[in-house]
């Protein structure tokens, strides 16, 4: 179960940490789309499934 997102630079070839989700979750389908990447729903700490949808704009992260 986790909040935290991490993303992988190609050109370094490393993870990076990233802004925590709002919502802590396991089991999470995720989607890039738009220079966007979205989670939708997963499982939470009470283990019923959250409704949820979070977005993290990739580009701004890449920027600094």
């Amino acid at each position: 179960l986790t909040s935290r997102w991490t993303r992988f630079d190609l050109d370094q070839k490393w993870w990076f940490s990233v802004p925590k989700m709002h919502v802590e979750r396991t089991w999470v389908p995720s989607c890039y789309l738009g220079g966007f990447l979205y989670v939708f729903g997963g499982t939470n700490r009470s283990g019923s499934f959250s409704s949820s949808i979070e977005a993290l704009d990739a580009r701004a992260d890449m920027a600094g």
